[in-house]
């Protein structure tokens, strides 16, 4: 619905103007009415209508000079001229000021109906022009928002990004440029508020003049904050650490107690090509976060603490089930051991990590030992295959899976293949003498009863379980002094002894001979050895 005035110093003639427009089907709305020009120009700034009906002949101040302050300062303003008389200087003023058209009284209803509908149809075409152009604008800033929000994804992505020495063109970056210095904070939740609750908090306390929210999520469930901050004492009281901080306290009070939360932090830094280098900070201390910790300010540190240390008295079980290709058995004990980790109040992920990665390292060397054929697939990092918020139970998943697929492998392969239990043990002792052997140990693998184990080894072979342990020992023994130059503390650890002298001795019981005898022995049999001890 449009809105109109009329504007006539005569009560009875704008009375009936109002009337005819009444009968007319147009949706318009009277906004009141004026009976002299200054009193016309009260009536414009208070309704601010779209129409305006003026009469011409005006006391106090004429139509002429009204209709010209209308098109100076109110030029969408439609204006109908009503007038007795017929005059060509009147006419001419509505042509400077481009009326809608002029009406000579007396005039009838459809008259001022089609000049109104002609008003109508301007406003209109003139708000669709409005409209096209005001959309054409937003979408030019909507381009070139997106296309500064890319190019600083790519800068922060990239190290080698190209517009990092470009002087200008991205006004992301050049906010960036007009400050001294700056820190990335990765907010990492897996809330579906934090976008709207983070740019709430932004908006408040003009902290948008000092933070910079980056709108796209490189990786799941993280939203990267620039803040930055120059020298000068005014922004003293800007201080990053206490806007972040507030933040920090603001999302953990509006978050639910389950909802998970972290601030990863990264070094203060001063250029714009260090970018990359502060997102790998934040993605690196997100792995500092401690596994029971529901949410936690975390901040990157250079000198970062020793990783806690770890045993797992286990291990070589799981690794005899991925050999032997037991996946039930591979499933029980990754299972117990996250099981385990999961009580420790002071691991974090990256412990967890660091863990996977090491017990890995060790199936990788079964399988290079055994020449396994796996898929590329398997051979793979965990820190790089669990980035971002990742639970515990995601992480063994992950791990188990992997695991599954290696002992698949070597299911096929069957290297426990033997229907004799004395030939399997025999294999296994002969690929892992190096580890912790007992008669416990390997009859738990085999899952029988020790003392059966120890009768049957016996009956078949004529030697005790411990006895082939040792021999097979000192036979690598022998081979190492042959071939290397480790010293006596070496030899032994490398053959399972932990205790030098221990070794020193079954080596003599075993060959007659002391480690030293031996290795001299060796080399008056083959002159050209200059190998020592």
């Amino acid at each position: 619905m449009w809105s109109y005035i009329v504007v006539d110093d005569e009560p009875l003639i704008r009375r009936g103007i109002i009337q005819k427009i009444k009968a007319t089907p147009l949706a318009l709305q009277l906004a009141g009415e004026a009976a002299d020009g200054e009193e016309a120009l009260q009536l414009l700034q208070k309704a601010d209508p779209e129409i305006i009906l003026l009469d011409m002949k005006l006391p106090v101040l004429d139509g002429k000079r009204l209709l010209k302050i209308i098109h100076d300062s109110h030029p969408g303003k439609k204006v109908i001229i009503i007038s007795g008389f017929s005059d060509f200087e009147y006419t001419q003023c509505a042509i400077e000021n481009n009326v809608v058209g002029y009406l000579l009284k007396p005039f009838n209803r459809d008259e001022i109906k089609q000049l109104l509908e002609k008003a109508i149809r301007l406003i209109e075409q003139e708000q669709a022009k409005q409209a096209k152009l005001h959309s054409m604008i937003q979408e030019k800033e909507e381009y070139q928002k997106n296309l500064d929000i890319q190019q600083l994804v790519q800068a922060i992505t990239n190290p080698f990004s190209a517009i990092m020495a470009a002087p200008g063109g991205n006004r992301l970056l050049g906010r960036l440029r007009k400050n001294g210095r700056f820190l990335m904070v990765a907010i990492v939740s897996e809330s579906p508020m934090l976008k709207t609750e983070l740019a709430a908090f932004l908006q408040q306390q003009d902290h948008e003049q000092r933070c910079l929210h980056i709108p796209v999520l490189i990786y799941p469930h993280e939203h990267l904050l620039l803040v930055f901050w120059d020298n000068t004492p005014e922004t003293a009281l800007h201080a990053p650490n206490g806007i972040i901080a507030r933040l920090f306290q603001t999302l953990c009070a509006q978050a639910a107690p389950e909802t998970q939360l972290y601030f990863c932090l990264s070094g203060v830094k001063e250029r714009l090509d260090q970018l990359h280098e502060a997102y790998l900070e934040c993605r690196q201390i997100l792995d500092s976060r401690k596994l029971q910790a529901q949410k936690e300010l975390l901040i990157f540190c250079r000198d970062s603490s020793p990783l806690t240390p770890f045993h797992w008295d286990d291990e070589d079980y799981l690794l005899f089930f991925i050999e032997s290709g037991n996946p039930r058995q591979v499933i029980k004990y990754i299972t117990d051991l996250f099981g385990m980790l999961a009580k420790d109040p002071d691991l974090t992920y990256q412990n967890v990590k660091e863990i996977c990665n090491s017990l890995l390292s060790h199936i990788l060397s079964l399988i290079k030992n055994q020449a396994i054929p796996m898929d590329a697939e398997i051979f793979f990092d965990i820190h790089q295959a669990s980035s971002g918020l990742i639970e515990l139970g995601q992480l063994r998943d992950l791990f188990l899976g992997n695991c599954l697929r290696i002992t698949a492998g070597f299911q096929q392969k069957n290297y426990y293949a033997s229907h004799s239990l004395v030939d399997n043990i025999q294999k296994y002792v002969q690929g892992n003498y190096a580890k912790a052997l007992s008669l416990q140990k390997i009859a738990t693998l085999f899952f029988v009863n020790p003392s059966y184990c120890s009768y049957i080894f016996k009956e078949k072979t004529g030697e005790n379980l411990s006895d082939y342990i040792n021999q097979v020992r000192i036979e690598n023994a022998k081979i190492i002094l042959k071939t290397t130059l480790f010293n006596i503390t070496k030899v032994s650890k490398a053959v399972g002894y932990n205790n030098a002298s221990y070794f020193f001795r079954i080596f003599k019981n075993y060959t007659g001979l002391t480690p030293w005898e031996y290795k001299r022995s060796v080399q008056q049999a083959d002159p050209s050895s200059k190998q020592r001890i």
